[in-house]
């Protein structure tokens, strides 16, 4: 999941990837937090931060797009973090981007 939203109300604007898991019951999405230990938990890393005097959608498209134009390498890079977790090929192979508008 590729994300870009406002920290907070007057903080960066800020664009994150990370992986997210279907739930057994295909009704939910789940994400491990490794609260920053390294080999914990799932994939987060964060894409771009930008300072802005006003929000406006535009402002929000813009660095979104800026996020996604990188998809390759941000799903290059959750692969490798599986792999080094020893994570089997079925489940890198099950790793997928896509864009969810809205």
């Amino acid at each position: 999941m590729i994300k870009t939203n406002r920290v907070l109300s007057t903080g960066p604007l800020v664009s994150a990837a990370s992986v997210w898991h279907v739930t057994n019951s295909g009704f939910g999405l789940s994400h491990a937090f490794g609260l920053g230990v390294p080999g914990k938990g799932d994939f987060h890393e964060y894409l771009l931060r930008a300072h802005v005097a006003q929000l406006t959608e535009k402002v929000v498209e813009g660095q979104h797009r800026r996020a996604l134009a990188d998809l390759a390498s941000i799903k290059a890079r959750a692969l490798a973090f599986y792999a080094t977790l020893g994570a089997t090929q079925a489940l890198a192979d099950q790793l997928e981007a896509r864009h969810v508008p809205g």
